[in-house]
Protein backbone atom coordinates (compact mmCIF):
# COMPACT_ATOMS: atom_id res chain seq x y z
CA UNK A 1 0.00 0.00 0.00
CA UNK A 2 0.98 3.57 -0.24
CA UNK A 3 0.65 6.28 1.66
CA UNK A 4 1.05 10.15 1.86
CA UNK A 5 0.75 12.68 -0.92
CA UNK A 6 2.60 16.08 -1.61
CA UNK A 7 0.10 16.50 -4.42
CA UNK A 8 2.40 17.47 -7.00
CA UNK A 9 0.12 18.71 -9.93
CA UNK A 10 1.16 19.77 -13.58
CA UNK A 11 -2.65 20.95 -14.08
CA UNK A 12 -4.27 23.05 -11.19
CA UNK A 13 -7.69 21.95 -10.90
CA UNK A 14 -10.62 23.60 -9.82
CA UNK A 15 -13.89 22.67 -8.15
CA UNK A 16 -17.06 21.88 -10.60
CA UNK A 17 -15.91 21.08 -13.73
CA UNK A 18 -18.12 22.00 -16.22
CA UNK A 19 -20.12 18.72 -17.76
CA UNK A 20 -18.83 17.43 -21.28
CA UNK A 21 -22.06 18.91 -23.13
CA UNK A 22 -22.80 15.60 -25.61
CA UNK A 23 -24.38 16.52 -28.93
CA UNK A 24 -27.31 14.71 -28.89
CA UNK A 25 -29.89 13.52 -32.03
CA UNK A 26 -31.38 16.50 -33.46
CA UNK A 27 -35.48 15.75 -33.20
CA UNK A 28 -37.78 15.56 -36.29
CA UNK A 29 -39.65 18.52 -37.62
CA UNK A 30 -42.24 20.03 -35.33
CA UNK A 31 -40.70 18.33 -32.19
CA UNK A 32 -42.10 14.73 -33.48
CA UNK A 33 -41.80 11.52 -34.32
CA UNK A 34 -41.33 10.93 -37.91
CA UNK A 35 -45.21 9.82 -39.31
CA UNK A 36 -44.89 6.15 -40.96
CA UNK A 37 -46.84 7.37 -44.10
CA UNK A 38 -44.13 10.19 -45.21
CA UNK A 39 -41.83 8.78 -47.19
CA UNK A 40 -37.86 9.26 -47.69
CA UNK A 41 -36.87 10.29 -51.25
CA UNK A 42 -35.20 7.51 -53.14
CA UNK A 43 -31.78 9.16 -53.95
CA UNK A 44 -31.37 9.17 -50.06
CA UNK A 45 -32.56 5.59 -49.56
CA UNK A 46 -29.79 4.80 -51.96
CA UNK A 47 -27.18 6.83 -50.32
CA UNK A 48 -28.22 5.33 -47.39
CA UNK A 49 -27.49 1.97 -48.61
CA UNK A 50 -24.28 3.09 -50.00
CA UNK A 51 -23.42 4.04 -46.44
CA UNK A 52 -24.51 0.53 -45.01
CA UNK A 53 -21.91 -1.41 -47.95
CA UNK A 54 -19.10 1.22 -47.09
CA UNK A 55 -19.38 0.82 -43.70
CA UNK A 56 -20.00 -2.80 -43.51
CA UNK A 57 -23.34 -1.73 -41.46
CA UNK A 58 -25.35 -4.99 -41.54
CA UNK A 59 -28.74 -4.07 -39.36
CA UNK A 60 -30.38 -1.49 -41.31
CA UNK A 61 -33.56 -2.97 -42.89
CA UNK A 62 -34.53 -1.28 -45.60
CA UNK A 63 -38.06 -2.81 -46.07
CA UNK A 64 -39.06 -0.04 -43.97
CA UNK A 65 -38.95 3.38 -44.63
CA UNK A 66 -35.57 4.76 -42.58
CA UNK A 67 -38.03 7.68 -41.36
CA UNK A 68 -40.80 5.29 -39.95
CA UNK A 69 -38.34 4.77 -36.74
CA UNK A 70 -38.54 1.06 -36.93
CA UNK A 71 -36.11 -1.55 -38.72
CA UNK A 72 -33.39 -0.60 -36.04
CA UNK A 73 -33.58 2.99 -37.56
CA UNK A 74 -33.08 4.58 -34.11
CA UNK A 75 -32.06 3.75 -30.90
CA UNK A 76 -32.82 5.79 -28.34
CA UNK A 77 -30.68 3.71 -25.63
CA UNK A 78 -28.08 6.53 -25.76
CA UNK A 79 -25.58 5.58 -22.58
CA UNK A 80 -22.74 7.48 -24.02
CA UNK A 81 -20.99 4.42 -25.36
CA UNK A 82 -23.06 3.59 -28.34
CA UNK A 83 -25.26 4.98 -31.03
CA UNK A 84 -27.45 4.14 -34.02
CA UNK A 85 -29.86 6.96 -34.71
CA UNK A 86 -30.79 7.92 -38.30
CA UNK A 87 -32.93 11.24 -37.48
CA UNK A 88 -35.67 12.85 -39.98
CA UNK A 89 -37.19 15.81 -40.67
CA UNK A 90 -40.67 15.26 -41.75
CA UNK A 91 -42.52 18.81 -42.20
CA UNK A 92 -41.53 18.63 -45.95
CA UNK A 93 -44.93 18.78 -48.60
CA UNK A 94 -47.15 19.38 -45.55
CA UNK A 95 -45.80 16.16 -43.72
CA UNK A 96 -45.26 14.06 -46.77
CA UNK A 97 -42.15 13.72 -47.31
CA UNK A 98 -39.06 13.16 -45.25
CA UNK A 99 -35.40 13.90 -45.24
CA UNK A 100 -32.84 13.16 -43.01
CA UNK A 101 -30.56 15.61 -40.97
CA UNK A 102 -28.71 13.61 -38.44
CA UNK A 103 -27.05 10.21 -38.97
CA UNK A 104 -25.37 8.78 -35.67
CA UNK A 105 -23.10 5.99 -35.79
CA UNK A 106 -21.11 5.68 -32.79
CA UNK A 107 -19.29 3.11 -31.19
CA UNK A 108 -20.57 -0.05 -33.04
CA UNK A 109 -17.05 -1.01 -34.38
CA UNK A 110 -18.09 -0.08 -37.70
CA UNK A 111 -15.22 -0.89 -40.62
CA UNK A 112 -14.73 -0.18 -43.79
CA UNK A 113 -14.02 3.87 -45.59
CA UNK A 114 -15.75 6.78 -45.40
CA UNK A 115 -18.48 7.00 -47.53
CA UNK A 116 -19.02 9.74 -50.51
CA UNK A 117 -22.72 8.36 -50.59
CA UNK A 118 -22.89 10.85 -47.49
CA UNK A 119 -22.98 14.15 -49.86
CA UNK A 120 -26.59 13.09 -51.55
CA UNK A 121 -28.10 13.46 -47.61
CA UNK A 122 -28.44 17.08 -48.83
CA UNK A 123 -30.54 18.28 -45.67
CA UNK A 124 -27.79 16.50 -43.22
CA UNK A 125 -26.93 18.85 -40.26
CA UNK A 126 -24.50 16.35 -38.27
CA UNK A 127 -22.92 13.42 -38.50
CA UNK A 128 -21.10 11.45 -36.09
CA UNK A 129 -18.81 8.30 -37.01
CA UNK A 130 -16.80 8.35 -33.82
CA UNK A 131 -15.30 5.79 -31.77
CA UNK A 132 -15.69 3.03 -35.10
CA UNK A 133 -12.51 1.17 -36.58
CA UNK A 134 -13.16 3.08 -39.87
CA UNK A 135 -9.60 3.65 -42.22
CA UNK A 136 -9.13 5.47 -45.38
CA UNK A 137 -8.82 9.46 -46.02
CA UNK A 138 -11.81 11.93 -45.44
CA UNK A 139 -13.09 11.84 -49.04
CA UNK A 140 -12.79 15.99 -50.64
CA UNK A 141 -16.49 15.12 -52.15
CA UNK A 142 -17.55 15.57 -48.66
CA UNK A 143 -17.46 19.64 -48.85
CA UNK A 144 -20.30 19.23 -51.89
CA UNK A 145 -22.72 19.60 -49.53
CA UNK A 146 -25.50 22.19 -50.74
CA UNK A 147 -24.39 25.35 -48.82
CA UNK A 148 -27.73 26.39 -47.76
CA UNK A 149 -28.23 23.34 -46.07
CA UNK A 150 -24.94 22.40 -44.38
CA UNK A 151 -23.68 19.23 -41.97
CA UNK A 152 -22.68 21.82 -39.16
CA UNK A 153 -21.39 18.69 -36.86
CA UNK A 154 -18.86 16.36 -38.05
CA UNK A 155 -17.28 13.76 -35.49
CA UNK A 156 -14.46 11.60 -37.04
CA UNK A 157 -12.76 10.84 -33.82
CA UNK A 158 -11.02 7.43 -32.50
CA UNK A 159 -11.13 5.75 -35.85
CA UNK A 160 -8.18 5.21 -38.11
CA UNK A 161 -8.96 8.17 -40.54
CA UNK A 162 -5.32 8.57 -42.39
CA UNK A 163 -4.19 10.66 -45.11
CA UNK A 164 -4.17 14.33 -44.84
CA UNK A 165 -6.93 17.59 -43.73
CA UNK A 166 -8.81 18.14 -46.63
CA UNK A 167 -8.34 21.32 -48.37
CA UNK A 168 -11.92 21.24 -49.57
CA UNK A 169 -13.52 21.85 -45.85
CA UNK A 170 -12.64 25.33 -46.27
CA UNK A 171 -15.24 25.95 -48.65
CA UNK A 172 -18.15 25.21 -46.01
CA UNK A 173 -18.29 28.66 -44.26
CA UNK A 174 -21.07 27.19 -42.07
CA UNK A 175 -19.26 24.13 -40.13
CA UNK A 176 -19.33 24.41 -36.74
CA UNK A 177 -17.20 21.33 -35.56
CA UNK A 178 -14.37 19.40 -36.69
CA UNK A 179 -14.06 16.31 -34.53
CA UNK A 180 -11.26 14.43 -35.47
CA UNK A 181 -9.27 13.51 -32.02
CA UNK A 182 -7.52 10.10 -31.93
CA UNK A 183 -6.49 9.49 -35.33
CA UNK A 184 -3.25 8.80 -38.04
CA UNK A 185 -3.93 11.77 -39.62
CA UNK A 186 -0.60 13.62 -41.10
CA UNK A 187 0.66 16.27 -42.79
CA UNK A 188 0.18 20.19 -42.15
CA UNK A 189 -3.20 22.16 -41.52
CA UNK A 190 -4.35 23.72 -44.44
CA UNK A 191 -4.79 27.43 -44.62
CA UNK A 192 -8.25 27.33 -46.32
CA UNK A 193 -9.51 26.07 -42.74
CA UNK A 194 -9.66 29.52 -41.76
CA UNK A 195 -12.36 30.31 -43.94
CA UNK A 196 -14.76 28.53 -41.98
CA UNK A 197 -15.25 31.46 -40.16
CA UNK A 198 -18.58 29.90 -37.87
CA UNK A 199 -15.81 27.30 -36.84
CA UNK A 200 -16.59 26.60 -32.95
CA UNK A 201 -14.69 23.18 -32.07
CA UNK A 202 -11.40 22.04 -33.39
CA UNK A 203 -10.51 18.81 -32.29
CA UNK A 204 -7.34 16.94 -34.28
CA UNK A 205 -5.94 15.60 -30.55
CA UNK A 206 -3.51 12.50 -30.87
CA UNK A 207 -2.75 12.67 -34.68
CA UNK A 208 0.46 13.42 -36.72
CA UNK A 209 -0.50 16.64 -37.85
CA UNK A 210 2.98 19.00 -38.45
CA UNK A 211 3.73 22.23 -39.12
CA UNK A 212 3.08 25.51 -37.83
CA UNK A 213 -0.99 26.90 -37.34
CA UNK A 214 -2.04 28.52 -40.24
CA UNK A 215 -2.07 32.56 -39.93
CA UNK A 216 -5.68 32.11 -41.19
CA UNK A 217 -6.89 31.12 -38.36
CA UNK A 218 -7.04 34.84 -37.23
CA UNK A 219 -10.46 35.05 -38.82
CA UNK A 220 -11.54 31.73 -36.84
CA UNK A 221 -13.02 34.29 -33.68
CA UNK A 222 -16.33 32.21 -32.89
CA UNK A 223 -13.84 29.57 -31.84
CA UNK A 224 -14.93 27.90 -28.34
CA UNK A 225 -12.97 25.00 -28.29
CA UNK A 226 -9.35 24.70 -29.78
CA UNK A 227 -7.50 21.12 -29.25
CA UNK A 228 -4.22 20.26 -31.14
CA UNK A 229 -2.68 18.79 -27.96
CA UNK A 230 -0.73 14.90 -28.98
CA UNK A 231 0.79 16.03 -31.95
CA UNK A 232 4.18 17.40 -34.11
CA UNK A 233 3.20 21.25 -34.31
CA UNK A 234 6.00 23.36 -34.24
CA UNK A 235 6.43 27.19 -34.35
CA UNK A 236 5.03 29.47 -31.86
CA UNK A 237 1.26 29.80 -30.58
CA UNK A 238 0.41 32.73 -32.92
CA UNK A 239 -0.62 36.40 -31.64
CA UNK A 240 -3.94 36.32 -33.36
CA UNK A 241 -5.38 34.14 -30.97
CA UNK A 242 -5.92 37.83 -28.88
CA UNK A 243 -8.85 37.89 -31.22
CA UNK A 244 -10.27 34.47 -30.49
CA UNK A 245 -12.84 36.15 -27.35
CA UNK A 246 -15.19 33.48 -27.16
CA UNK A 247 -12.79 30.39 -26.42
CA UNK A 248 -13.25 28.76 -22.94
CA UNK A 249 -10.91 25.84 -24.24
CA UNK A 250 -7.74 25.59 -25.29
CA UNK A 251 -5.13 22.52 -25.42
CA UNK A 252 -1.83 22.85 -27.16
CA UNK A 253 0.66 20.79 -26.16
CA UNK A 254 4.45 19.86 -27.22
CA UNK A 255 5.47 22.62 -29.39
CA UNK A 256 8.77 22.42 -31.02
CA UNK A 257 10.85 25.62 -31.87
CA UNK A 258 11.81 28.54 -30.09
CA UNK A 259 10.74 30.01 -27.05
CA UNK A 260 7.65 32.15 -26.71
CA UNK A 261 6.61 34.56 -24.08
CA UNK A 262 3.00 33.66 -22.66
CA UNK A 263 0.63 34.10 -25.55
CA UNK A 264 -1.96 36.75 -25.29
CA UNK A 265 -5.03 35.45 -23.39
CA UNK A 266 -6.49 38.42 -21.72
CA UNK A 267 -9.26 38.78 -23.93
CA UNK A 268 -10.80 35.05 -23.49
CA UNK A 269 -12.62 36.27 -20.52
CA UNK A 270 -14.73 32.78 -20.44
CA UNK A 271 -11.99 30.61 -20.10
CA UNK A 272 -12.64 27.51 -18.12
CA UNK A 273 -9.70 24.86 -19.20
CA UNK A 274 -5.62 26.39 -20.37
CA UNK A 275 -3.74 23.78 -21.51
CA UNK A 276 -0.53 25.28 -22.83
CA UNK A 277 2.23 21.82 -21.66
CA UNK A 278 5.64 21.74 -23.42
CA UNK A 279 5.02 25.05 -25.53
CA UNK A 280 8.90 26.37 -24.29
CA UNK A 281 6.89 29.53 -22.80
CA UNK A 282 9.37 31.50 -20.84
CA UNK A 283 9.09 34.81 -18.61
CA UNK A 284 6.45 35.09 -15.81
CA UNK A 285 2.97 33.84 -15.40
CA UNK A 286 0.14 37.29 -16.88
CA UNK A 287 -1.74 38.28 -13.50
CA UNK A 288 -4.89 38.45 -15.24
CA UNK A 289 -4.90 34.46 -15.51
CA UNK A 290 -5.47 34.76 -11.50
CA UNK A 291 -8.43 37.60 -12.54
CA UNK A 292 -10.66 35.11 -14.59
CA UNK A 293 -13.51 33.70 -12.52
CA UNK A 294 -14.33 31.12 -14.73
CA UNK A 295 -10.58 29.66 -14.98
CA UNK A 296 -11.20 25.25 -13.73
CA UNK A 297 -8.22 23.79 -14.87
CA UNK A 298 -4.43 25.66 -15.65
CA UNK A 299 -1.98 23.30 -16.85
CA UNK A 300 1.56 25.07 -17.94
CA UNK A 301 4.07 22.51 -16.60
CA UNK A 302 7.59 21.61 -18.33
CA UNK A 303 8.04 24.86 -19.46
CA UNK A 304 10.20 27.81 -18.82
CA UNK A 305 8.34 30.64 -16.62
CA UNK A 306 10.10 32.14 -14.00
CA UNK A 307 9.18 34.87 -11.12
CA UNK A 308 6.96 34.49 -8.43
CA UNK A 309 3.16 33.29 -8.41
CA UNK A 310 0.75 36.76 -9.48
CA UNK A 311 -0.92 37.66 -6.34
CA UNK A 312 -3.90 37.73 -8.16
CA UNK A 313 -4.29 34.06 -7.89
CA UNK A 314 -4.36 34.48 -4.16
CA UNK A 315 -4.63 32.08 -1.06
CA UNK A 316 -4.71 28.67 -1.42
CA UNK A 317 -5.17 28.82 -5.12
CA UNK A 318 -1.74 30.68 -4.98
CA UNK A 319 -0.15 27.82 -3.09
CA UNK A 320 -1.55 25.08 -5.60
CA UNK A 321 0.05 26.69 -8.54
CA UNK A 322 3.58 26.09 -7.15
CA UNK A 323 3.32 22.97 -7.84
CA UNK A 324 3.37 23.62 -12.07
CA UNK A 325 6.37 25.41 -11.50
CA UNK A 326 8.32 23.15 -8.25
CA UNK A 327 8.46 19.57 -8.54
CA UNK A 328 7.41 17.08 -5.35
CA UNK A 329 10.39 15.37 -5.20
CA UNK A 330 13.64 16.29 -6.61
CA UNK A 331 17.08 14.00 -7.09
CA UNK A 332 19.84 13.77 -4.68
CA UNK A 333 16.24 12.96 -1.91
CA UNK A 334 19.09 12.79 1.32
CA UNK A 335 18.08 9.34 3.07
CA UNK A 336 17.32 9.11 6.58
CA UNK A 337 19.17 5.94 7.32
CA UNK A 338 22.45 5.26 5.54
CA UNK A 339 21.63 3.58 1.76
CA UNK A 340 21.39 0.00 2.10
CA UNK A 341 19.63 -1.01 -0.58
CA UNK A 342 20.85 -2.23 -4.46
CA UNK A 343 18.09 -3.95 -5.46
CA UNK A 344 14.44 -3.35 -6.47
CA UNK A 345 11.35 -4.84 -8.07
CA UNK A 346 7.88 -2.67 -8.64
CA UNK A 347 4.99 -4.47 -10.15
CA UNK A 348 3.62 -1.38 -11.42
CA UNK A 349 -0.04 -1.20 -10.94
CA UNK A 350 -0.76 -5.19 -9.75
CA UNK A 351 -0.18 -6.61 -6.23
CA UNK A 352 3.20 -8.02 -4.66
CA UNK A 353 4.39 -11.08 -6.40
CA UNK A 354 7.25 -13.26 -6.49
CA UNK A 355 9.33 -14.15 -9.68
CA UNK A 356 12.43 -16.19 -9.41
CA UNK A 357 12.46 -15.68 -5.67
CA UNK A 358 12.45 -11.90 -6.74
CA UNK A 359 9.61 -10.32 -5.06
CA UNK A 360 7.96 -7.66 -6.94
CA UNK A 361 5.87 -5.15 -4.27
CA UNK A 362 2.74 -3.40 -4.35
CA UNK A 363 1.51 -0.63 -6.40
CA UNK A 364 -1.88 -1.60 -6.64
CA UNK A 365 -3.25 1.56 -4.56
CA UNK A 366 -5.59 4.12 -6.47
CA UNK A 367 -4.51 7.71 -5.76
CA UNK A 368 -5.99 9.58 -8.74
CA UNK A 369 -5.20 13.24 -9.89
CA UNK A 370 -1.54 15.23 -9.21
CA UNK A 371 -0.65 12.36 -6.87
CA UNK A 372 2.87 11.62 -4.99
CA UNK A 373 3.33 8.13 -3.16
CA UNK A 374 5.87 6.85 -0.85
CA UNK A 375 6.33 3.39 -0.05
CA UNK A 376 5.34 1.62 3.54
CA UNK A 377 8.81 0.48 3.54
CA UNK A 378 10.30 3.77 2.12
CA UNK A 379 12.14 2.03 -0.50
CA UNK A 380 10.59 3.58 -3.55
CA UNK A 381 8.26 5.99 -4.45
CA UNK A 382 6.03 7.50 -7.52
CA UNK A 383 5.04 10.92 -8.58
CA UNK A 384 2.26 11.12 -11.06
CA UNK A 385 0.97 14.65 -12.48
CA UNK A 386 -1.93 15.50 -14.52
CA UNK A 387 -5.51 14.18 -14.73
CA UNK A 388 -8.10 13.15 -17.06
CA UNK A 389 -9.83 15.64 -18.29
CA UNK A 390 -13.10 15.81 -18.45
CA UNK A 391 -13.35 12.27 -16.52
CA UNK A 392 -13.55 12.80 -12.94
CA UNK A 393 -14.39 8.75 -12.11
CA UNK A 394 -11.13 8.01 -14.19
CA UNK A 395 -8.95 4.55 -13.41
CA UNK A 396 -5.21 5.17 -13.03
CA UNK A 397 -4.64 1.41 -13.32
CA UNK A 398 -5.39 -0.13 -16.31
CA UNK A 399 -6.48 -4.00 -16.50
CA UNK A 400 -6.02 -6.42 -19.55
CA UNK A 401 -8.57 -6.61 -21.86
CA UNK A 402 -8.12 -10.33 -23.01
CA UNK A 403 -6.70 -13.54 -21.42
CA UNK A 404 -2.80 -13.40 -21.12
CA UNK A 405 -0.83 -16.68 -22.58
CA UNK A 406 2.93 -14.71 -21.93
CA UNK A 407 4.87 -15.86 -19.25
CA UNK A 408 4.80 -14.43 -15.96
CA UNK A 409 1.19 -12.93 -16.63
CA UNK A 410 1.03 -11.27 -13.34
CA UNK A 411 3.88 -8.93 -13.96
CA UNK A 412 1.36 -7.49 -16.92
CA UNK A 413 -2.30 -7.65 -16.01
CA UNK A 414 -2.40 -4.43 -14.40
CA UNK A 415 -0.70 -1.28 -15.03
CA UNK A 416 -0.17 1.95 -13.51
CA UNK A 417 -1.96 4.94 -15.34
CA UNK A 418 -0.70 8.48 -15.99
CA UNK A 419 -2.30 11.21 -17.89
CA UNK A 420 0.77 13.50 -18.39
CA UNK A 421 3.99 11.99 -16.33
CA UNK A 422 4.85 9.07 -14.23
CA UNK A 423 8.37 8.77 -12.12
CA UNK A 424 8.97 6.18 -10.07
CA UNK A 425 12.26 6.45 -7.75
CA UNK A 426 14.41 4.03 -6.07
CA UNK A 427 15.22 5.76 -2.95
CA UNK A 428 18.57 5.05 -0.70
CA UNK A 429 20.32 3.35 -3.34
CA UNK A 430 24.07 2.50 -3.17
CA UNK A 431 25.57 3.98 -5.40
CA UNK A 432 27.19 2.28 -8.65
CA UNK A 433 26.19 0.92 -11.87
CA UNK A 434 23.25 -0.68 -12.13
CA UNK A 435 21.18 -2.68 -14.70
CA UNK A 436 17.73 -1.79 -15.11
CA UNK A 437 15.09 -3.77 -16.95
CA UNK A 438 11.67 -2.48 -17.77
CA UNK A 439 8.70 -4.75 -18.66
CA UNK A 440 6.31 -3.75 -21.12
CA UNK A 441 3.04 -5.40 -22.61
CA UNK A 442 -0.11 -3.28 -24.36
CA UNK A 443 -2.86 -4.78 -22.50
CA UNK A 444 -5.60 -2.03 -22.93
CA UNK A 445 -5.91 -2.08 -26.99
CA UNK A 446 -7.07 -5.28 -28.85
CA UNK A 447 -6.50 -6.90 -32.32
CA UNK A 448 -10.01 -7.60 -33.15
CA UNK A 449 -11.01 -4.73 -35.43
CA UNK A 450 -12.79 -3.16 -32.96
CA UNK A 451 -12.96 0.30 -31.70
CA UNK A 452 -10.78 -1.08 -28.59
CA UNK A 453 -7.65 -1.96 -31.24
CA UNK A 454 -7.89 1.63 -31.85
CA UNK A 455 -5.34 4.41 -30.73
CA UNK A 456 -1.49 4.71 -30.21
CA UNK A 457 0.73 5.34 -27.43
CA UNK A 458 3.87 6.88 -27.59
CA UNK A 459 5.98 8.00 -24.85
CA UNK A 460 9.35 9.08 -24.18
CA UNK A 461 11.45 7.08 -20.89
CA UNK A 462 14.23 9.01 -19.42
CA UNK A 463 16.20 7.46 -16.99
CA UNK A 464 18.52 9.22 -14.47
CA UNK A 465 17.47 12.38 -16.64
CA UNK A 466 18.68 10.82 -19.49
CA UNK A 467 16.33 10.04 -22.83
CA UNK A 468 16.67 6.09 -23.25
CA UNK A 469 13.72 5.65 -25.45
CA UNK A 470 11.89 8.05 -27.63
CA UNK A 471 8.56 7.96 -29.04
CA UNK A 472 8.26 4.37 -27.52
CA UNK A 473 5.12 2.39 -29.05
CA UNK A 474 4.76 -0.90 -26.96
CA UNK A 475 2.39 -2.46 -29.80
CA UNK A 476 5.29 -1.86 -32.57
CA UNK A 477 7.84 -2.81 -30.43
CA UNK A 478 6.43 -6.10 -29.17
CA UNK A 479 4.79 -7.14 -32.98
CA UNK A 480 1.15 -6.71 -31.27
CA UNK A 481 -0.92 -6.32 -28.22
CA UNK A 482 -0.75 -8.95 -25.03
CA UNK A 483 2.80 -9.89 -25.87
CA UNK A 484 5.95 -8.76 -23.52
CA UNK A 485 8.59 -6.85 -24.67
CA UNK A 486 11.56 -5.90 -22.02
CA UNK A 487 14.38 -3.20 -22.47
CA UNK A 488 17.48 -3.28 -20.45
CA UNK A 489 19.53 -0.07 -19.88
CA UNK A 490 22.83 0.26 -17.31
CA UNK A 491 22.97 3.29 -15.38
CA UNK A 492 25.07 4.67 -12.86
CA UNK A 493 23.62 5.76 -9.60
CA UNK A 494 26.06 8.37 -7.72
CA UNK A 495 23.59 10.36 -5.42
CA UNK A 496 21.66 7.35 -3.87
CA UNK A 497 18.28 7.83 -6.00
CA UNK A 498 17.01 6.47 -9.39
CA UNK A 499 14.73 8.37 -11.24
CA UNK A 500 12.83 6.46 -14.26
CA UNK A 501 10.17 8.93 -15.83
CA UNK A 502 7.73 7.71 -18.35
CA UNK A 503 6.43 11.29 -20.44
CA UNK A 504 2.99 11.45 -22.35
CA UNK A 505 3.48 11.74 -26.16
CA UNK A 506 -0.09 10.95 -27.39
CA UNK A 507 -1.42 8.14 -25.07
CA UNK A 508 -0.18 7.65 -21.29
CA UNK A 509 3.32 6.57 -20.81
CA UNK A 510 3.37 3.15 -19.04
CA UNK A 511 5.39 0.03 -17.81
CA UNK A 512 4.47 -3.48 -16.24
CA UNK A 513 7.60 -3.80 -13.77
CA UNK A 514 10.38 -2.43 -12.86
CA UNK A 515 13.07 -4.24 -12.22
CA UNK A 516 16.87 -3.09 -11.01
CA UNK A 517 20.19 -5.04 -10.01
CA UNK A 518 23.50 -3.95 -9.29
CA UNK A 519 25.96 -5.26 -12.99
CA UNK A 520 29.01 -4.33 -10.27
CA UNK A 521 30.13 -3.89 -6.64
CA UNK A 522 27.95 -0.81 -4.80
CA UNK A 523 28.85 1.12 -1.73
Amino acid sequence: MMGGGCGVAARLRLPLLLPLLLLLGLGCGNGGRCLAATLLPPQEVEALKGIATKLNKTDWDFSVDPCSASGNWVNSKFNGLFMSTVTCDCSFKNHTECHIISLQLMRQNLSGVLPDEVVNLTYLRHLDLSRNFIQGPIPASWANLPVLNICKYRSLQGNRISGTLPRELGRIPMLKSIQLEGNLIEGPIPPELGNIISLERFFISANNITGELPSTFSKLTNMTDFRIDGNNISGKIPSFIKNWQRVNRMRVTDLSGPGMKFPPLQNALHLTEVVLRNCSIYGEIPSYLGEMQYLKVLDLSFNKLTGQIPASFGGMLALALQYLLKPCLRKNLPCIDKPRYSSLFINCGGKSVVINGNTYKDDSSQIGTSSFALSDDRTWAYSSTGDFVGNENADYIARNKSKLTLDHPELYTEARLSPLSLKYYGLCMENGEYTVKLHFAEITFTEDHTYNSNGKRVFDVFIQGVKVLGDFNIQDEAGGVDRAITKNFTVNITDNTLEIHFYWGGKDGRAAAVAVNPTTAVH
